[in-house]
């Protein structure tokens, strides 16, 4: 499979992994994915050089409905409190839910002023309610190339 993206003047894309359509996750169950980059909006816009951005995608894949919880830890390496931060995603059947500016989707418009840059986040994804099955990628963009890396796990 592939996905494409405006970019620029053109487009870009990159090649997505076949998953089967029995796989995802069912109420009450849950993945965390870490490491995550996202740069300022700026730095997008700017395609600055070492910068990057991150997106995620929830796939219904079993014809059921679901309601996926995505957290994110957001804490800094110089402090010992960090914050969890919630946004809930409703799936209908076979529905993929794409999610551009992840950071700025869970915590809201002053993202960019609150945090600025944000380094090695975590992101949970947790089905809550619904009798369907998710599955989750992420997908990290390189502002300056346009270079696509897309994660499921």
């Amino acid at each position: 499979a592939r996905m494409v993206s405006p970019f620029g003047a053109g487009s870009i894309g990159t090649a997505v992994p076949v998953i089967a359509a029995s796989s995802g996750l069912r109420r009450g169950q849950f993945n965390v994915i870490s490491g995550l980059e996202e740069s300022t909006l700026a730095a997008a816009a700017l395609r600055l050089p070492g910068t990057s951005r991150t997106r995620f995608g929830i796939v219904e894949t079993s014809g059921g409905t679901v309601k996926v919880r995505a957290t994110i830890l957001v804490h800094d390496g110089r402090s010992i409190t960090s914050a969890f931060v919630t946004r809930e995603y409703t799936v209908g059947p076979r529905q993929l839910v794409l999610v551009d500016n992840m950071s700025a989707s869970i915590i809201g418009p002053n993202r960019d002023e609150s945090f600025g840059a944000l380094h090695n986040l975590q992101l949970r994804f947790e089905v809550v309610e619904g009798d369907g099955s998710a599955a989750i990628f992420v997908s990290s963009i390189d502002n300056q190339s346009g270079d696509e890396a897309i994660r499921f796990e």
